[in-house]
């Protein structure tokens, strides 16, 4: 087991956010949080890294372990700025929702994962390694891909490159929070396809942090349903979705139904029919160094 959380409990001045917080996470699994805006999802993702405190606010938990890459077992219960800090470097990635966002528009993607490598004091060649990580994130024509800039990229590009800082600093455990939200769909299949397959083989933990319900069945093996700072329901993805015992899970179990029946539906009518609301044509935009 990566990791056990029991009863995490967080407040922001006198506001109780998340109560009575509990679930298990497996080496090379993939849980999905989801919920409706407010819920509380990223609050209880900044617990998991112990950032509470950057927030202003207030954490405890009953109990918090965390295993390793050495066997060691991490008892984060009481842990204090160092450690958190210590356990952040070593053992945790956030992906963020907008790619573009996340990066720097003055430095190039070369750049960029050399300031991940030099944050861990990576000792290896560091050129080497760059090649191996854009390699993994399967990225075609690398060279051009780590001398570009981030508005140089399409958005499934941007995307495994933060994959690739992601895994450059080999973590444990990756909280992906709407990671797939400004990708068209095709795209946003090929990214998922691309997270499972990495979380498995590198054999490390994934929260994803989604509203999407279409990429739960294919993803994620386990839900965790969140509303209003608490766990409503959670396990297995197919329990969930086919018999769920929350009315929230019953909600997500009929949108789902509505997605793959609307999907399977047959387009109808002549697109070229349709009146254009907008057209842009020769948009420019440029970033100084």
């Amino acid at each position: 087991m990566l990791l056990r959380l029991e009863n995490m409990n967080v407040s922001i001045g006198d506001k109780i956010i998340i109560s009575d917080f509990s679930f298990d996470l497996d080496f090379g699994a993939i849980h999905a949080w989801i919920g409706p805006s407010g819920a509380g999802k990223t609050i209880a993702s900044l617990g998991l890294g112990g950032l509470i405190s950057e927030l202003g606010g207030e954490q405890n938990f009953d109990s918090y372990v965390f295993t390793t890459a050495k066997g060691e077992v991490l008892d984060l219960k009481s842990a204090d700025f160092n450690t958190w800090q210590a356990f952040r470097k070593e053992n945790l990635a956030f992906i963020f929702q907008d790619p573009l966002a996340s990066l720097s528009p003055s430095k190039n993607i070369e750049d960029h994962l050399l300031d991940v490598l030099e944050l861990i004091d990576f000792s290896g060649d560091r050129n080497q390694r760059i090649e191996t990580l854009l390699s993994e994130v399967r990225l075609e024509d690398i060279e051009r891909i780590r001398k570009s800039y981030p508005f140089q990229l399409s958005g499934g590009q941007l995307q495994r490159c933060i994959i690739a800082m992601a895994f450059a600093k080999e973590p444990l455990l990756i909280i992906a929070d709407e990671p797939t939200t400004a990708l068209d769909f095709e795209v946003r299949s090929e990214i998922l396809e691309l997270w499972k397959s990495m979380v498995e083989s590198k054999n490390v933990g994934m929260i994803f942090i989604s509203h999407d319900i279409r990429l739960l069945k294919d993803v994620c093996s386990r839900v965790v349903i969140v509303d209003r700072g608490k766990i409503m329901e959670s396990g297995q993805t197919h329990e969930v979705l086919n018999h769920p015992d929350s009315h929230f899970g019953n909600a997500i179990s009929q949108a789902s139904l509505f997605f793959d029946q609307k999907e399977r539906k047959q387009p109808s009518g002549n697109d070229t029919d349709k009146t254009v609301l907008l057209r842009l044509e020769k948009i420019y935009a440029g970033y100084t160094k």
